[in-house]
């Protein structure tokens, strides 16, 4: 059975060159710009979803340095940053293991390379963001303590 969709109506303003746009495209695909605007709000939200977890990122982007050690216990979970080691010029990982009752690390259930360049803390914040998703998969209550907002569209 198909479930009735809450919607709302907007007006918003557009630029002409962009309308013109929007109604070819329309023609095009034969769908209604409603259509298409709807698919493209969803795009930039799934985008920018990391936007809505910034009170998590940032929280944990200022206590990791990129050349110390770093772990931090949550729930039955234990995130771990090994810094980058320039000796072999490797590293700068990011772990999230679980833990068992006693503490002990369990199961390996997310890895990310941080690396050591420019982009290193954008892939930490990406790595970030994807492990608090996943934390709140089992502890939804951690989307409260951190304040997030997590669309699902």
């Amino acid at each position: 059975m198909l479930e009735r969709k809450e919607v709302i109506q907007k007006t918003y303003r557009i630029d002409k060159k962009l309308d013109d746009a929007l109604s070819e495209l329309s023609q095009i695909l034969n769908r209604t710009q409603n259509e298409l605007i709807a698919h493209a709000i969803e795009l930039l939200i799934k985008e920018n979803r990391s936007w809505f977890y910034n009170e998590f990122t940032n929280e944990f982007e200022k206590k990791i340095n990129l050349y110390k050690p770093f772990s931090e216990k949550i729930e039955n979970y234990l995130i771990e940053f090994v810094p980058y080691d320039f000796a072999s010029r490797a590293g700068s990982d990011l772990f999230l293991y679980r833990l068992d009752n006693e503490g002990a690390k369990t199961d390996l259930v997310l890895k990310y390379f941080i690396g050591n360049d420019p982009v290193s803390r954008h892939r930490l914040n990406t790595a970030l963001m994807n492990i608090i998703v996943k934390l709140m998969e089992e502890y939804p209550e951690l989307q409260n303590k951190y304040n997030i907002k997590d669309f699902v569209v």
